[in-house]
């Protein structure tokens, strides 16, 4: 296989967030891996967007060398070429290899947990049970609110809800307001949840089998049912 710092390697951007950002006063572009396989954030000039750009794993660093000379009327130096690629190698952020150990390895770890662990605790809701409750409760007796539910006070039970698929500092309003609906009505044995695949899923569901770890406690996956789901819909 073609070394990442071989002049006929092709290079192969992954399928990466953009974050526009300002760097000791400078704008930027921040590269964000979605899957988080590395926590930081690489950051690149605004002028090398177009370097970036031909990073489509069919030009070779020759290639993207000629066709930036040819852009640019000046030579461009493949030494920062490589620079480039080597950066972005190590973040991961590159098709090949490293990329491929990275995910695997992830992988691995995740399964290997007992439990699914709240990834956004501490950053769009608080980690700490008590901060929690009173931010969660403030979306419904605040101003603005529903108001606190009377449990189970509707005859009805609900057989569907449909709530935001967004940070809940963002749509605490929402949730509320669907959440008030459901806390109302009467129970029922089996909750189904279903949320957005950002990253891409290869069947029509991913469902796993570890509990939810929640900082107001553990949720416990009901096993049994998602044996029966797989069973029917492979």
């Amino acid at each position: 296989m073609t070394s990442p710092l071989d002049p006929d390697y092709k290079p192969k951007l992954r399928n990466v967030d953009t974050i526009h950002m300002v760097v000791e006063g400078r704008p930027v572009i921040g590269l964000k891996d979605p899957l988080q396989l590395r926590e930081e954030t690489v950051c690149i000039r605004r002028e090398a967007v177009p370097v970036v750009a031909m990073f489509d794993g069919r030009h070779s660093l020759l290639d993207v060398q000629a066709e930036l000379t040819r852009r640019c009327g000046q030579l461009v130096f493949l030494e920062d070429l490589k620079n480039v690629v080597e950066k972005l190698d190590e973040a991961c952020l590159l098709e090949g290899d490293r990329f491929r150990q990275a995910f695997e390895n992830k992988v691995a770890e995740f399964r290997n947990m007992p439990f699914r662990p709240a990834s956004h605790a501490g950053t769009s809701y608080s980690a700490d049970p008590v901060t929690l409750r009173n931010e969660l409760t403030a979306f419904f007796a605040g101003e603005s609110g529903p108001g606190l539910p009377a449990f189970f006070s509707d005859e009805r039970r609900p057989v569907g809800l449909i709530a935001p698929h967004i940070d809940i500092r963002a749509g605490g309003r929402c949730f509320a307001a669907a959440y008030h609906a459901l806390a109302a009505g009467q129970p029922s044995d089996i909750y189904v949840i279903l949320g957005t695949g950002h990253g891409g899923v290869e069947g029509l569901f991913t469902a796993t089998t570890q509990d939810f770890e929640t900082p107001l406690g553990r949720v416990t996956t009901n096993r049994e049912f998602l044996s029966e789901l797989s069973s029917t819909l492979g």
